[in-house]
């Protein structure tokens, strides 16, 4: 009998520091709550539709957070009560048709999209498996889009705005979007880009209309980002940080104070004039590449007058072009 019972008390000790392994099944696809501090708890983890209609429903803000990969038909994204985010978490969502979320609505509310997960075992990916734009910007929207990281790919495009225009503002601060033709497609909706990595076949950001623009201004390096022009649109469209780069086509110059239609032009860092004396009495510098001829180009702005013996505004490093498709760490599947 003690023999029994030594092996009973045995048994349950090893069985007490053996982890159990937790199935897919188990694991539910989001947890949402008020905040990153507050998720989970009774009635606040599930699907991620379950999530979404909550978060929908909420007048106040909700933070989704996924839990793992999840595969979803074309999703709307309202936010109608409030400003929702997503968390990817390092996981991939996959949209089953040509679109993964639909961001639409007149709330003038805002859809955000964010990636905290900081480890090496996962990367996660917003993806579309037919041929459109995982992201797609509905017309006739006030709603905003702000992303914050993760990487979003698709066939054609990463992010599209429909052509008939009518939308809130889209605030690029971070992320990585590929594209098989453009990164971004853009007709009228107001493009910050602050960061961010754009890779596709033609150019990083398209710009359809002439009423399209792109605002780099807060971005630190902006240098090498593409920006293709289907139509004509006004050079003040497209904003660059104030010192130390211009824009340019593939001749090295940006002629007027229109794009051409079907152009393709970058941005780069330029050499920068220094600050001019006191007697020449102007705020305006003219950078341009060596080889321009300066009547014909539109330079970058510097910084208004330096102080006499300031410095010219240091030229900041290019970054490394792209190289193809950037790869995803692969995550082990339950």
């Amino acid at each position: 009998m003690k023999r029994i019972i030594t092996l009973v008390v045995a048994l349950v000790m090893v069985l007490s520091i053996v982890p159990f392994a937790v199935s897919a099944a188990d694991i539910p696809e989001a947890k949402w709550g008020a905040s990153v501090d507050d998720l989970g708890g009774e009635g606040r983890e599930g699907t991620f539709a379950e999530a979404l209609t909550a978060a929908e429903a909420s007048t106040t803000a909700t933070y989704i957070q996924l839990q793992k990969d999840i595969t979803i038909a074309s999703t709307n994204v309202k936010c109608a009560g409030s400003d929702i985010t997503l968390d990817l978490n390092g996981y991939d969502v996959t949209g089953s048709g040509s679109i993964a979320f639909r961001v639409r609505g007149t709330s003038g509310n805002t859809f955000i999209i964010t990636d905290t997960y900081t480890g090496s075992e996962r990367a996660s990916c917003v993806s579309a498996a037919k041929n459109n734009a995982p992201l797609y910007l509905q017309n006739g929207s006030t709603i905003n889009l702000t992303i914050n990281g993760g990487t979003f790919e698709g066939p054609t495009y990463a992010i599209e705005q429909n052509n008939k225009g009518g939308f809130g503002a889209l605030t690029i601060n971070d992320g990585t979007f590929i594209g098989g033709t453009y990164a971004l497609v853009m007709y009228d909706a107001d493009l910050t880009v602050n960061g961010g990595t754009f890779t596709a076949k033609t150019a990083g950001i398209a710009l359809n209309k002439d009423t399209a623009s792109v605002d780099f201004n807060g971005n630190d390096n902006p240098n090498g980002i593409s920006v293709y022009t289907k139509v004509a649109v006004p050079a003040e469209n497209i904003v660059l940080p104030e010192a130390g780069f211009s824009l340019f086509s593939g001749d090295n110059k940006f002629t007027g104070s229109t794009t051409t239609a079907t152009a393709t032009y970058t941005v780069k860092g330029a050499p920068v004039a220094p600050p001019p004396s006191e007697d020449e009495g102007t705020e305006d510098a003219v950078a341009v590449l060596e080889g321009i001829v300066p009547s014909e180009t539109v330079a970058a702005k510097v910084a208004p007058e330096a102080k006499p013996g300031a410095k010219a505004p240091a030229l900041r490093a290019p970054k490394a072009p792209a190289k193809g498709i950037a790869a995803r760490t692969a995550r082990p599947k339950f």
